[in-house]
């Protein structure tokens, strides 16, 4: 008996290898080419008009691919509704309770579904929608290959354990990026991201009060502080960089030693010697900087993709099936 169970292994570890490669064979640039031709084109004009309406959900937009790829993978599990017998979703935990945009992923979503139904994954949209955002407000792009699967599980405690906290330190951020198998200067080179967008008062009051942090730039934190007073309205958002709100730029590095970064995280980036010689870099080389962000953003939309026979094809995004 012991003699047969060992002469199953090799056929298992082939069997495993064949669906692997299989798997990957069906990852690839241009997966749409011929299963649908207008995919990536529709998904793209979606997201120029969605933008070109409104500047903001460019940020928003990218944002989305962070939220989906760092929990469960890139799976879009962070479209998906609550539903009876699953528990909460993803999209209800407090880190994801100020995302933006789900419209314009049910809008892509049915303008492909009109002409390929059942073919093009609400995963493949957010990935492809995350590189046509960023281009849209000036930034870079990148090769988006193809052929993700949608998850069927979205777990609200999921979310609340891997999104970082905007009032990360730096040694959190670290160790959270390290988690997901980022290096330092791959974090520090995605916080850039911040250069767009928008946050709540909430997100950086700690800032302001009771006392002001005192790595803040005087005139800024007034500014601030008019635009979010005590008790602020909770719907009230500030740009994340008041000079150049909507535009792809890395103003976000050449704020940060200044004292004007917003978010308690961005400015942990000053607390450690090498984040601040690369933040020093990003700065002073802008392309430097987007080439490193393109290849960052290419690495982590591939994260514990589901490929294959893995997951599910939505047919509407916010619901399995």
């Amino acid at each position: 008996m012991e003699g047969k169970w060992w002469s199953i292994v090799p056929t298992l570890v082939v069997l495993l290898a064949l669906q692997g490669g299989r798997a990957k064979a069906q990852f690839f640039v241009g997966f749409y080419d011929t299963k649908c031709p207008r995919a990536e084109s529709l998904i793209s004009l979606t997201v120029q008009q969605a933008v070109a309406r409104d500047p903001t959900l460019a940020a928003s937009i990218l944002r989305m691919l962070f939220h989906d790829c760092w929990v469960q993978g890139c799976d879009a599990s962070v479209l998906l509704d609550t539903a009876p017998g699953f528990g909460q979703a993803e999209k209800d935990a407090p880190p994801n309770q100020s995302l933006r945009g789900f419209e314009v992923f049910d809008a892509a979503k049915a303008a492909v579904e009109s002409v390929c139904p059942g073919v093009v994954s609400c995963a493949d949209i957010i990935a492809l929608a995350a590189r046509d955002a960023t281009v849209a407000v000036g930034g870079p792009t990148w090769q988006v290959p193809t052929g993700r699967r949608d998850g069927t599980i979205s777990q609200l405690l999921d979310a609340g354990i891997n999104i970082p906290s905007a009032a990360f330190s730096y040694q959190l951020l670290r160790q959270n990026f390290n988690l997901h198998g980022f290096s330092e200067d791959e974090m520090v080179t995605l916080s850039g991201a911040h250069t767009i967008g928008r946050a709540h008062c909430s997100a950086f009051s700690s800032r302001l009060y009771p006392t002001v942090d005192p790595t803040l730039d005087p005139a800024y934190a007034a500014q601030l502080q008019a635009a979010c007073p005590p008790n602020a309205n909770p719907n009230i958002r500030v740009p994340l960089d008041l000079s150049t709100p909507d535009a792809f730029d890395n103003n976000y590095y050449t704020n940060l030693p200044i004292g004007r970064s917003l978010m308690p995280s961005d400015a942990a980036l000053l607390n450690d010697g090498f984040s601040t010689r690369v933040s020093e870099q990003n700065s002073q080389n802008s392309q430097f900087w987007t080439v490193k962000f393109a290849n960052a953003m290419f690495r982590m939309s591939q994260l514990n993709m589901k490929l294959g026979l893995q997951g599910e094809i939505r047919q509407n995004c916010r619901f399995r099936g």
